[in-house]
């Protein structure tokens, strides 16, 4: 299998997982976007031992794809959190659902920064040893 025709049948997966999950979500069904991710993930995993093409990634891109992902998420941290700490200031006495948003970026930046740590020292304990 070629890398063109590789790219093609994952683009169509995602496009099939992406219809029946969003056909789940229409139907109020929780286990058919459950068994739809599922099986995509399967099928993506069974076509890539099938690709047989090895790509070797320039250093470079290695770094600036690091150094983009950082940033983003740096960027993304900085600006949820700031959004979420106003929420929360300027509606103190406002509705829950309002509240519930700024909870919920301030909650999710920690967990973000939570996973990267975690992420950061599983990669750098592999790199050392």
């Amino acid at each position: 299998m070629d890398e063109k025709k590789y790219r093609f049948i994952t683009a169509l997966i995602t496009a099939c997982t992406a219809a029946v999950l969003l056909a789940g979500i229409l139907l109020n069904s929780l286990i058919i976007p459950v068994i739809a991710v599922a099986t995509g993930m399967l099928t993506l995993v069974f076509f890539r031992k099938q690709f047989r093409e090895i790509t070797y990634e320039d250093e470079r891109q290695r770094m600036i794809s690091a150094l983009s992902a950082r940033t983003a998420m740096t960027i993304f941290c900085a600006v949820a959190a700031i959004a979420g700490i106003a929420i929360l200031i300027t509606h103190r006495s406002g509705p829950a659902e309002i509240k519930a948003v700024g909870y919920t970026l301030c909650y999710s930046v920690c967990g973000l920064l939570i996973m990267d740590l975690a992420a950061y020292l599983i990669i750098n304990k592999k790199q050392a040893g």
